[in-house]
């Protein structure tokens, strides 16, 4: 498991950032952190503000990790943004980078924003990843965003991106805010990717928000999108916000999207926010939501922040997810914020969330600005999930941020935390924004 700590002060390196990995074993996730790496090597270059497994991208059969730092100064360049790809092996990660990716080539391009793996789109059995650069100027369209995708091969990730998506055409769309490999949505046998620009105006709803989708092949990802999901219909709700794969919810064999819309109003919960399921078919994503959850019922909840697959949390064979509400009221404590967890079935998502994790027990510890699968850490055969409250307080260390583990069993997710983590003990170091 990796965790980020995007304004973590590395001696003289003022909110340089760092991040922290943990392994699993029978007992759960280490104690302590195995790695902690931090090779931005500059104040402000918020070095963990997203964080992602990278597949394997050298094929050498242990799993790497890509870091995202979106304030890094390349030269004259302030705010280009850099990324960071680490390799594992018997030992553990790399001590240093194997690759440092930062094609954006523009001062405040913010490349970086989101880091995530690609899967493999051209099916040549080494995973790819894509890095998204949201305030990427493409001529006359400021902050339009911009996406770059880098192929693996033997010798690790390409110099260069093999495929560069920029498919908004649209001035403040901020296009790659989010990034995430979609699965294999069609079932050809090839890895997609999705990308959400949040800030996309749709007609008269601006920042309605709109996603990208775009399939693999032999030759790589497609030149155009294959499909623009854009369902809010509704002015303000960046509908893109977050993007992640589903897993398969329904048991179809084809991949499944989820999208989270986190200032979508729903009757009178202004900014209660919603997420968008889109099952995956041989024809590709269906052209309407096949679910909307929306459970937060609650004014200014702003569900949908964070959305991922949970993996299996039941073992009974269909995907779940997980959906972070990081203002939820819970009682006295505003802004503690809540995270919601729906079940797959042959019928898609459960109509109510089976579990809603809370535990901060503290307000504006912002519980649930993110949300992952933590794969099975415990090796018992179910998946677990990881929640962050980067504004969680820890003693005197104010901000510290803190992240906590739920173990998946037969009858869901644990109704407490089989563990948190909160190592970066340092006031202001947000550990857990992704």
């Amino acid at each position: 498991m990796i965790i980020g700590a995007y304004t973590y002060d590395d001696g003289a390196n003022t909110n340089e950032g760092r991040a922290f990995v943990y392994y699993g074993s029978a007992a759960g996730l280490s104690a302590s952190p195995n790695s902690t790496p931090d090779d931005a090597n500059q104040s402000f270059a918020s070095f963990g503000v997203s964080v992602a497994s990278a597949g394997d991208v050298n094929g050498d059969g242990y799993s790497d990790v890509i870091i995202g730092a979106y304030f890094y100064d390349d030269g004259g360049n302030i705010d280009e943004g850099r990324a960071f790809v680490y390799y594992g092996s018997a030992a553990g990660l790399s001590a240093s980078p194997n690759s440092t990716p930062d094609d954006a080539n523009q001062p405040g391009a913010f490349f970086g924003v989101s880091v995530a793996s690609a899967g493999d789109i051209n099916g040549d059995g080494y995973s790819d990843v894509i890095i998204g650069a949201n305030q990427y100027n493409d001529g006359a369209n400021t902050a339009e965003g911009r996406a770059f995708v880098y192929n693996g091969s033997a010798a690790g990730l390409s110099a260069s991106p093999n495929s560069i998506l920029d498919d908004a055409d649209q001035a403040g769309a901020f296009f790659g805010i989010s990034v995430a490999s979609a699965g294999d949505i069609n079932g050809d046998g090839y890895s997609d990717v999705i990308v959400g620009a949040y800030g996309y105006d749709d007609g008269a709803n601006t920042a309605e928000g709109r996603a990208f989708v775009y399939h693999g092949s032999a030759a790589g990802l497609s030149a155009s999108p294959n499909s623009t999901p854009d369902d809010a219909d509704q002015f303000n709700a960046q509908f893109g916000i977050s993007v992640a794969s589903a897993g398969d919810v329904n048991g179809d064999g084809y991949s499944d999207v989820i999208i989270g819309a986190f200032t979508y109003d729903d009757g009178a919960n202004t900014d209660e926010g919603r997420a968008f399921v889109y099952h995956g078919s041989v024809a590709g994503l269906s052209d309407s939501p096949n679910s909307t959850p929306d459970d937060a019922d609650q004014f200014n909840a702003q569900f949908g922040i964070s959305v991922a697959s949970a993996g299996d949390v039941n073992g009974d064979g269909y995907s779940d997810v997980i959906i972070g509400a990081w203002a939820y009221d819970d009682g006295a404590n505003t802004d503690e914020g809540r995270a919601f967890v729906y079940n797959g079935s042959s019928g898609g998502l459960s109509a109510t969330p089976s579990g809603a994790p809370d535990d901060a027990d503290q307000a504006g510890a912002l519980f649930g600005v993110s949300v992952a699968s933590a794969g099975d850490v415990n090796g018992d055969g179910y998946s677990d999930v990881i929640i962050g409250a980067w504004e969680y307080d820890e003693g005197a260390n104010t901000i510290e941020g803190r992240a906590f583990v739920y173990h998946g069993s037969a009858t869901g997710l644990s109704p407490t935390p089989n563990s948190t983590r909160d190592d970066a003990d340092q006031t202001d170091a947000a550990l857990g924004g992704v």
